[in-house]
């Protein structure tokens, strides 16, 4: 800056700090430059430790480039497993993903006992599946009540977690543990469901059914929502596959590619179910996992 030019500026700043007042300085002839501002977005997770990071390059509030920089993996579970037999590994993997630590744990012990050639009780392969869409359930309400977050609606967290808090307990009563369950084991699970287990089932299941309508009404009927994600972040389908996409990114583009439909496994195959898909492939219709509510409930839920 100009010696002259900061000299200005100091005796305004000298004068605005004695009468406690505010003003404007304006510097006749100066030019503003401006340039593009690199911004770290990240490393960041909805637990704060550090799974992605986003360079963007802005122009003004114009995002120019995002690079994506992945990698990133807390606890070292890749180096950690190297040292641990396949029990004491399963505590890092339902950690993988603390919404769906369940369904994770399942992942791990199917490929233990595939390469051990476990075969697995029919009773707990049902109990496997229920475990596994409960927790599908619970990771939904997470998401869809704090996705809005992000675009400046407040209300739908806070009814969806009402029901999560339901399910959460149905699960701990199960499990004995509200997110980090390690209740699967190879050959089956850790124990028998408690008494009354199935009959709380039905009470929850009843329960989230009749606010399934609800939620959907408050968040997908929001208009902050419709502005902030139709026609936003289109991914065509041919696109997504190219990419390799998968989950509701590839459903979201209207790929009804799902691995309990295309491989089963536990007794998915026994199970009813649709997968939902988009239309248009926009970040709205990336939502479509909304619809996994009603699949998740069985369809019952259907209005």
């Amino acid at each position: 800056m100009d010696p002259d030019e900061q000299a200005i500026i100091s005796s305004h700043s000298d004068a605005w700090m004695a009468r406690g007042g505010g003003i404007d300085v304006v510097l006749e002839g100066a030019g503003l430059d401006t340039e593009e501002m690199t911004l770290n977005i990240g490393p960041q997770h909805p637990s704060t430790h550090g799974v992605l990071r986003v360079v963007l390059q802005l122009d003004g509030e114009k995002i120019v480039q995002a690079t994506p920089v992945i990698g990133y993996m807390h606890r070292g579970a890749e180096k950690l497993s190297e040292f641990r037999d396949a029990r004491q590994v399963m505590v890092l993997m339902n950690r993988h993903d603390w919404l769906s630590a369940f369904n994770n744990e399942l992942g791990w012990i199917l490929a233990v006992e595939r390469l051990a050639e476990v075969e697995v009780p029919e009773r707990a392969q049902w109990i496997r599946t229920m475990m596994a869409e409960w927790n599908r359930l619970l990771n939904h309400l997470v998401f869809a009540g704090s996705f809005p977050l992000e675009l400046g609606a407040m209300t739908p967290v806070f009814y969806a977690f009402e029901e999560r808090e339901l399910i959460q307990d149905l699960m701990e009563s199960a499990t004995g543990a509200r997110m980090h369950h390690s209740y699967a084991r190879v050959g089956g699970v850790r124990d028998d469901l408690p008494l009354g287990f199935i009959k709380r089932s039905s009470e929850v299941l009843a329960s989230v059914r009749v606010k399934l309508k609800d939620f959907e009404n408050l968040i997908m009927g929001n208009e902050i929502i419709h502005a902030r994600t139709k026609n936003v972040g289109v991914l065509p389908a041919e696109v997504a596959i190219s990419y390799g996409c998968s989950g509701p990114v590839l459903q979201g583009s209207g790929v009804a590619m799902d691995p309990r439909k295309d491989e089963p496994y536990e007794k998915y195959a026994e199970v009813e179910f649709d997968v939902p898909v988009g239309r248009n492939g926009d970040a709205y219709d990336r939502r479509a996992r909304r619809w996994e509510w009603r699949q998740c409930c069985g369809r019952g839920c259907e209005f």
